[in-house]
C-alpha cells in the first residue's frame, strides 16, 4: 500500500449541481460536491495534487509529465 499518491488534475465538469473533478492519469476522484454547499475550490487543470492520509494538497503544476514524481498513481493504471 503506498504511503501517499500525487495524482494529475483533469478538467472540472459540471452537471446540474453537481461538481466532479478527477485525475487525468488514473481516473481517481479527486473532488465531487453540490454547488450549493458554497465549496467552490476546483484544483487547477493538470496540477499535481498529492493525497497523504486523506489530506489533499496542491503540488503545483505539471508542466513535464515524462518527470511525474516517485509516488505518481500511474502504476495504479490498469492495463
Amino acid at each position: 500500500m503506498l504511503d501517499s499518491v500525487t495524482h494529475l488534475a483533469g478538467p472540472c465538469i459540471v452537471i446540474g449541481d453537481r461538481v466532479i473533478q478527477r485525475c487525468m492519469v488514473c481516473g481517481d476522484k479527486l473532488l465531487d460536491y453540490d454547488r450549493r454547499s458554497n465549496q467552490i475550490d476546483v484544483w487547477p487543470e493538470a496540477s499535481l495534487v498529492s493525497v497523504r492520509n486523506g489530506e489533499y494538497r496542491n503540488l503545483g503544476d505539471a508542466f513535464d509529465t515524462r518527470e511525474l514524481p516517485d509516488d505518481s498513481c500511474v502504476p495504479l493504471v490498469e492495463r
